[in-house]
C-alpha cells in the first residue's frame, strides 16, 4: 500500500469513471434532478463554505430531487391522509385518506398528451395512467409513504443511486425522515421512489415543489458488494498502526495548526493541483 508521489493520480485521471447519470421525467414541465453543487452550497453558512471543505463537498455530491407538485401529509392512528397544496395561494385542499393505491397525481392527464401512438399504447399497456402520486408503506407502517417521483435515473454499469435525505439542508423542524434505499439504475428502469417517514402524529407536513425532497447520491456497486465488506486492515492502540497510516495522521495533525486553508492546501498538494489560494473552482 505505497504512497509515493509517482503513484498518486491526479483527480482528473483517477481510474474509476463517473456514473454518467441521466434523468428522464414522465411528466412534461416537472423538475428534473439538478446537481447538488448548484443548489446546496448556496444555503450553507459562509463560514462553512470558506473553512470546511468536508461540509461543502458533502453538499456537492449527487443530484437534488424536488417534488413535481406540492402536497401535505398527516397521520393519525392507523390512517395516513393527504391534501394538495394550491400553488397560487398555498392553501390546503380537502383531505383524503390514503388506502390501497394512492391518489392520482394532478398532472396525470398531461403525461400522455401528444405522445406517439406506439408509446401511448405501451403506456396504457403497463397501466401508466393509473400510477399514483404516492403509495402507503408496503410494510404497513401508517407513518410511512412512498412518493413516486415520475423520474427514471440511468447510470453507467457499476453505479447505483442512493436515495437519501438532503445533506446540510436547513429545516425549521425535523418533521420527517427519508428512509434511504439504493436503486441499481444501471439495469433497473423503475421510477425512483422516495420513502418518507413522518415523525409526529397529527402534525401537518408540507412538501413543496420548490424545496428539495431527497438527494440522489451516486454509489459504486463495488462499495456494497459482499466480497468487499471485509476490512483491509485495523488496529487498536497507537503501536498497532502501520507506519504509513501513523505518519499520515501526524502530518495531518501538524497541518491543522498551520492556519486557515490547511486542508485545501494539503488536498491540492496530494493531487498535484494549483494552490487553492490562487485558484478556486
Amino acid at each position: 500500500m505505497g504512497d509515493s508521489r509517482a503513484e498518486v493520480p491526479r483527480r482528473a485521471a483517477l481510474p474509476t469513471s463517473g456514473p454518467d447519470a441521466a434523468f428522464y421525467g414522465l411528466f412534461p414541465g416537472a423538475p428534473i434532478p439538478e446537481p447538488a453543487r448548484d443548489v446546496l452550497p448556496n444555503v450553507l453558512p459562509l463560514v462553512a463554505v470558506q473553512r470546511c471543505p468536508p461540509v461543502t463537498t458533502a453538499s456537492s455530491i449527487g443530484w437534488v430531487l424536488r417534488p413535481r407538485t406540492s402536497f401535505a401529509m398527516t397521520w393519525a392512528g392507523d390512517q395516513l391522509s393527504m391534501a394538495m397544496i394550491d400553488p397560487e395561494t398555498n392553501d390546503l385542499g380537502p383531505w383524503r385518506d390514503i388506502a390501497g393505491d394512492g391518489p392520482a397525481p394532478p398532472d396525470i392527464d398531461g403525461m400522455l398528451q401528444g405522445v406517439s401512438a406506439q408509446r401511448g399504447a405501451e403506456a396504457m399497456e403497463i397501466g401508466l395512467a393509473r400510477m399514483p402520486l404516492l403509495d402507503p408503506s408496503p410494510f404497513g407502517d401508517p407513518r410511512e409513504f412512498q412518493y413516486l417521483s415520475g423520474i427514471v435515473g440511468v447510470t453507467r454499469p457499476g453505479w447505483s443511486l442512493l436515495v437519501r435525505g438532503v445533506p446540510n439542508w436547513p429545516r425549521a423542524r425535523a418533521d420527517f425522515d427519508v428512509v434511504e434505499g439504493v436503486v441499481e439504475t444501471a439495469w433497473s428502469g423503475n421510477v425512483l421512489p422516495v420513502m418518507i417517514r413522518l415523525r409526529t402524529e397529527g402534525a401537518v407536513v408540507r412538501f413543496h415543489r420548490d424545496t428539495p425532497l431527497a438527494l440522489l447520491h451516486p454509489v459504486a456497486v463495488a462499495s456494497y458488494a459482499r466480497e468487499n465488506a471485509a476490512l483491509a486492515g485495523s488496529g487498536s492502540g497507537i503501536d498497532a498502526w502501520p507506519t504509513e497510516v501513523w505518519d499520515k495522521f501526524v502530518a495531518s495533525r501538524k497541518n491543522r495548526t498551520s492556519g486557515r486553508g490547511a486542508y485545501r492546501r494539503a488536498q491540492a498538494a496530494y493531487y498535484r493541483e494549483v494552490d487553492p489560494v490562487e485558484h478556486r473552482d
